[in-house]
């Protein structure tokens, strides 16, 4: 392998389709002729003789070290040898010279042999008048065989809808690309200049490119507008005209630290691995190396110009092999095609035969290398591209067409929710002071986390219009019908921007891009009617209510993706645009403008063509399938497709009040430590990271990973939600508290709920272990895990994420990288689990000395018995500790990996790199951390019950938003809705949650739907209470509750207060949690 080639990951696979493609259409086009076994080769081709001069450039060129990088190979072997030239059309099928085509010219020369008794060695060179290849890569192949491949419209367009959006982007820049090499002046054959296309290995070090540059003096005689012209012309000319022509034949070495690419030095793998990327002659010129010059009178016989084939992989010096994918994949598929066809089976026609053409000529059956695609896609592919080129009008027409839809539709109220105005907006107490421009409310709100949304630039959101008409996209009215909060201006939002969105600097793309922070999905309101008066009330670290992730026409990202495409479609309005965001760049700007749009808007057409089948639930407003989203674009948009699996399994967003309190976060109990669940979000909602090089190779292991994500601006959200509290309920602008009804209420919660919702206070010991920086004043909750069999509600959250995993072996991340990584975990967890057992035996050896001489209960947890009973399985614990973490190292597959853990793989090594970049000592990075909480994930069928101060500010309830209010929540199942309307903020204070509107249109819940199941979380007749051992509890949790129990413990949520309420919880192991339906009754 050439120290210039870099295969990408899929490219066995992609030249085995090639292949596989390749003698599917080779026979289909054998018996659509009826002629013998071929792939079709140039039209009407026409050979001649030839003398190849090879000049002595070191005689010739003033430069001699450039002399000395080019005289090698067959140009150190200065002199004059015959060739056999060939000149034709690229198109597979005989057709008139007259239409547009690429042109090739391809020859042979015959050098002596190298020492005395030595075999002559011939030399292949192939080209067409075009500068570059068609065909990108190898995989741009496969999927362009794949599609023509599909026989009749039905079968393409099935085969068109299963490809992948970059898949389908490739096929179309083929077809362009193809398209327009097509369109070149007519002229003759002898007055064209010809390239490689692709490059070639010119000693072990240097790689280059060939052209043919014709002599401007070669004789002409014109074209006769005949359908063979090209071919007279050539004949003419050979025949009659007293002097030949000739061509310079010239080399372009690869000069990857002077060439650009859009404005970029790329390393020179980029160079050979895109085949339709040109190389600037301004920045790599061509070096006269060699003459070619026609003999007269030479022409072959149509059957011996039939006999030639050109293969310049065989036919080479070891000097010049040719480098790069689809050098790799057109020789592999070409070699076996060609041997295919010249080895016929028994009763077939010779091999050589040809096949009489439309215009009377015979097409050869065997051709040169450089026309693979045309040769095997024919007029295939022209057909396509003209079909393309037609509809491009049509194309407008319909741009213009959907955006006026996409208003009607919106402004209708079908995608839209409607207006809810209120008198004023009310900060509830949460712990930061009143009012809007408050440090913390503008850190939380305004700060980036440095998650971009694919690359759009802050100023094209400012200033970009609607799909139809010009009124502005972000305008404040617009995004608060999207269920966005928009606030007044202030400093860190000086353009009206909704809560949550922000901007940071992209040192990539170097400009500000649009950034989407943790409030933008973590910040809610609700609306309280309370004598007469509409308020809103602002509920920080609460619930959001937009669709922001559903792709619905007429929401939030779908008419930001039409706005985009008729932006970039309509030149007036992008005009318009450009003129906004350039400002005094304008109009120097503008192209380059146009062309980055034309690339965001690609990525996220790309993204919406992976997505369209992944996400069968509809999210709707307030929801997110966070956990499905996550993993999908860390593991299958950034690494690999494959990797993409269905979300079926919407979530509310959750509340993030008391958060940095748990032992445990997320709805499935899945992640303890801080830093790990911000770099997982943000990598998550769009975050720039590299998890692999440009063509799907892993990156140097001492380059893994560099991350987009602000460190520094996470660890200072955190400390400011460390900072906020539960909402209070203000009776000013809620209504009344029913002191008495509330104090019945905590009695029952106590009784019923607080086993599980707590909160339960770590052991000093505890806390230890788990959070070392943690002080006396900052509290360890521990948070009960319920497995699904139990708390029976919707189990596709947390059956989906226990299920799922990823292969991330293209990372480069191997299996003893993994341990390496977890051990750097494992190794203090076991050091700080160490000294919590063996302080815990202390203490119960002193309880059992304690009871021994001063004597004790005869039963319960500090009776003798009990307490040896608790020594022992201490002790074992103790000892069972090295076995514990060699399982934990030895159960890491990168090919199979649990989705929780291959996010805390990625994640650590993220925030180490991040870590390191910075020079945080070990002190600095355990703070950044969270407390010294070390990220250590569990992947678990179940999940947690949060405590529940300011629960009754996040409606509607259970994970998956299923439970309008908290009153149905205590309610049997039965009695729950099956239906109800989500987006409104209005508020029913009574029941505590949703208020079903009375008129509009919103969105309606239906909790028949996968993933939006309202069971479980019951309380009902026929409980029986929970012992250990039980079997599962099937949902059914509690006693059946009376109205006015319901009611009264209602009246307890709207003041409960965790920090007052806490109590001492022990010491919790979390639950094996089978899946579903394997424990038995």
């Amino acid at each position: 392998m050439s120290p210039f080639e870099r295969p990408s990951a899929t490219e066995h696979a992609d030249i085995d389709e090639i292949a596989r493609w390749m003698r599917i259409l080779q026979a289909r086009s054998a018996r659509k002729e009826n002629r013998p076994l071929g792939r079709g080769t140039h039209t009407k081709g026409i050979c001649a003789r030839a003398v190849f001069e090879v000049f002595d450039v070191h005689a010739t060129m003033s430069d001699p070290e450039m002399a000395g990088r080019l005289a090698r190979g067959p140009f150190a072997r200065p002199g004059q040898y015959p060739a056999l030239v060939r000149f034709a059309n690229a198109a597979s099928r005989a057709g008139s010279d007259r239409a547009s085509d690429v042109r090739a010219l391809s020859f042979s020369v015959t050098f002596p042999p190298a020492v005395p008794g030595g075999e002559e060695q011939r030399v292949d060179f192939s080209m067409n008048d075009a500068s570059t290849f068609p065909i990108n890569d190898p995989h741009d192949f496969a999927v362009l065989l794949r599609v023509l491949a599909a026989q009749g419209l039905r079968a393409r367009l099935r085969t068109l809808a299963g490809l992948k959006w970059s898949e389908l982007r490739g096929l179309f820049r083929t077809g362009l690309r193809g398209a327009r090499q097509e369109k070149r002046p007519a002229t003759g054959y002898q007055r064209r200049r010809y390239w490689s296309c692709v490059p070639f290995e010119h000693g072990p070090d240097e790689a280059m490119k060939y052209s043919a540059i014709p002599d401007p003096e070669n004789p002409f005689g014109g074209l006769d507008g005949s359908a063979g012209q090209l071919r007279n012309e050539l004949m003419r000319h050979l025949v009659e005209d007293e002097r030949m022509s000739a061509f310079d034949f010239g080399l372009q070495l690869l000069e990857p630290r002077q060439m650009t690419h859009r404005g970029r030095i790329r390393d020179a793998a980029f160079w050979v691995e895109n085949a339709s990327v040109e190389w600037n002659e301004e920045e790599a010129p061509f070096h006269r190396v060699a003459r070619l010059t026609l003999v007269p009178a030479s022409q072959l016989s149509q059957s011996d110009c039939q006999a030639a084939y050109i293969d310049v992989t065989e036919h080479r010096m070891a000097e010049n092999r040719p480098i790069g994918g689809i050098n790799r994949a057109r020789w592999i598929a070409d070699r076996g095609s060609r041997l295919r066809r010249m080895d016929p089976p028994v009763g077939a026609p010779p091999r050589n035969a040809g096949v009489e053409a439309p215009s009377g000529r015979r097409i050869p059956l065997v051709g040169g290398l450089a026309g693979s695609l045309r040769r095997v896609a024919g007029v295939s592919v022209g057909r396509l591209v003209r079909a393309g080129a037609l509809g491009a009008g049509a194309v407008f027409l319909l741009v213009g067409a959907l955006s006026l839809l996409t208003m009607l539709y919106s402004q209708s109220g079908r995608a839209m929710l409607p207006a809810e105005p209120t008198s004023e907006v009310v900060f509830a107490a949460q712990g930061w002071a009143a009012g809007l421009e408050e440090a913390d409310r503008q850190l939380y709100y305004y700060t980036s986390q440095g998650a971009g949304l694919r690359g759009m630039r802050y100023s094209w959101f400012v200033h970009l219009e609607v799909p139809w008409g010009r009124a502005r996209f972000a305008e404040p009215e617009r995004m608060r019908r999207w269920g966005f909060l928009v606030d007044p201006e202030t400093e860190a939002n000086p353009d009206r921007l909704p809560v949550g969105f922000t901007h940071h600097f992209d040192r990539e793309l170097n400009e500000e891009v649009l950034s989407i922070t943790c409030s933008a999905c973590h910040t809610g309101e609700l609306h309280f009617t309370h004598e007469g008066r509409t308020r809103a009330v602002r509920i920080d670290g609460g619930q959001a209510m937009h669709a922001f992730t559903d792709a619905s026409f007429g929401n939030f990202l779908p008419t930001l993706l039409t706005s985009l495409v008729s932006t970039v479609t309509n030149p007036v309005k992008f005009d318009r645009f450009a003129r906004r965001v350039l400002g005094d760049g304008y109009p120097e700007g503008r192209r380059e403008l146009h062309r980055e749009v034309r690339g965001v808007l690609g990525t996220f057409l790309g993204i919406a063509w992976n997505e369209r089948k992944l996400y069968p639930t509809r999210e709707g407003y307030g929801r997110t399938d966070a956990l499905a989203r996550i993993a999908n674009t860390v593991f299958g948009e950034n690494l690999d497709h494959r990797n993409l699996g269905i979300g079926n399994a919407p979530v509310n967003y959750p509340p993030v009040w008391n958060i940095w309190k748990f032992d445990w976060v997320q709805y499935n109990a899945s992640v303890s430590q801080p830093m790990a669940r911000n770099i997982g979000e943000a990598m998550g909602v769009g975050a720039s990271y590299a998890l692999v090089n440009r063509y799907g190779g892993p990156v140097p292991p001492e380059e893994r990973f560099r991350s987009s994500a602000i460190i520094e601006n996470l660890h200072a959200i955190e400390l400011a939600l460390r900072r906020l509290e539960p909402p209070t309920w203000k009776e000013g602008v809620m209504g009344a508290i029913d002191r008495e009804l509330a104090n019945r209420g905590r009695e029952l919660f106590n009784q019923n709920c607080v086993g599980c919702h707590g909160p339960h206070v770590a052991s000093e010991l505890l806390k230890t272990r788990n959070s070392p920086l943690k002080g006396p004043d900052d509290p360890e909750w521990i948070v009960t895990l319920l497995c699904v069999d139990d708390i029976g509600t919707d189990p596709n959250t947390a059956v989906n994420f226990a299920q799922a995993t990823v292969d991330i072996s293209r990372t480069g991340l191997t299996a003893m990288d993994l341990r390496a990584i977890t051990y750097r975990n494992m190794q203090p967890w076991r050091e700080r689990q160490e000294t919590l057992l063996v302080d815990s035996i202390a203490a119960v050896r002193g309880r059992l000395d304690a009871v021994a001489s001063q004597g004790g209960p005869a039963s319960g947890p500090m009776s003798s018995a009990a307490l040896e009973s608790t020594l022992a399985a201490l002790e074992g614990e103790l000892a069972d500790l090295p076995a514990v973490v060699q399982q934990r190292l030895s159960d890491l597959d990168p090919r199979r990996l649990p989705v929780g853990l291959a996010l805390s793989f990625l994640g650590t090594t993220i925030r180490d790199r991040s870590y390191q970049d910075h020079g945080f000592e070990a002190l600095q990075r355990a703070e950044l951390d969270g407390f010294g909480i070390l990220d250590l994930p569990q992947v678990v069928a179940g999940y947690k019950a949060r405590p529940l101060a300011g629960i009754w500010a996040t409606p509607p309830f259970l994970h998956n938003g299923s439970v309008p209010t908290i009153y149905a929540l205590l309610s049997p199942v039965a009695e729950r809705p099956t239906t109800f309307s989500v987006g409104s903020r209005a508020f029913d204070p009574d029941r505590l949650g949703l208020r079903e509107p009375a008129s509009g249109r919103w969105f309606t819940f239906d909790t028949s739907l996968p993933g939006n199941h309202n069971t479980g979380h019951e309380f009902n007749e026929g409980y029986v209470p929970w012992t250990p051992g039980s079997g599962p509890q099937g949902g059914l949790i509690g006693p059946l509750l009376s109205h006015d129990d319901r009611m009264a413990i209602i009246e307890h949520l709207k003041v409960r207060d965790d920090d007052v309420e806490a109590r001492a919880g022990g010491y919790h192991v979390t639950p094996s949690c089978p899946l579903p339906g394997s424990r038995m009754p």
